[in-house]
């Protein structure tokens, strides 16, 4: 009799052991998963604050939405030309002073505040917005 009882402690013993463990391995958390060096995190614009668009060109093309900010991306200087007469895109002047109105993993949407284009909104690769100085 006492070797059973022994053998049921033992039983329950090693089941309440394993659904702790199961419990402890579930509630542990993954580290933050880092897509950049922290000091390229400093230069960017966060939403709701200005910048200024800059990415080496004269001319910077927005995409209007985001499935039109992967062409932008694909494409090659020489083919800016072909995008902005076949996508919906605009065009505006490096240093345009911009509003980052939304931030995504690879991407930001801006606001032009000034020129031309002043009103319109698309979305630029992250980076290309940069703070004012």
């Amino acid at each position: 009799m006492f070797r059973f009882l022994k053998d049921i402690f033992l039983g329950l013993f090693i089941v309440c052991g394993g659904i702790y463990l199961l419990m402890a391995i579930g509630s542990t958390s993954r580290p933050p998963h880092i897509t950049e060096p922290q000091s390229q995190n400093s230069e960017l614009v966060p939403a709701a604050s200005e910048g200024r668009l800059d990415n080496g060109n004269t001319n910077i093309t927005i995409a209007v939405d985001q499935d039109a900010l992967r062409e932008v991306i694909q494409a090659a200087n020489q083919d800016l030309n072909r995008l902005t007469l076949t996508a919906p895109v605009f065009v505006v002047a490096k240093g345009t002073l911009v509003r980052v109105t939304e931030s995504g993993v690879n991407s930001q949407r801006v606001r032009i505040q000034s020129g031309p284009q002043k009103g319109r909104s698309g979305w630029v690769p992250l980076g290309w917005v940069k703070p004012l100085s």
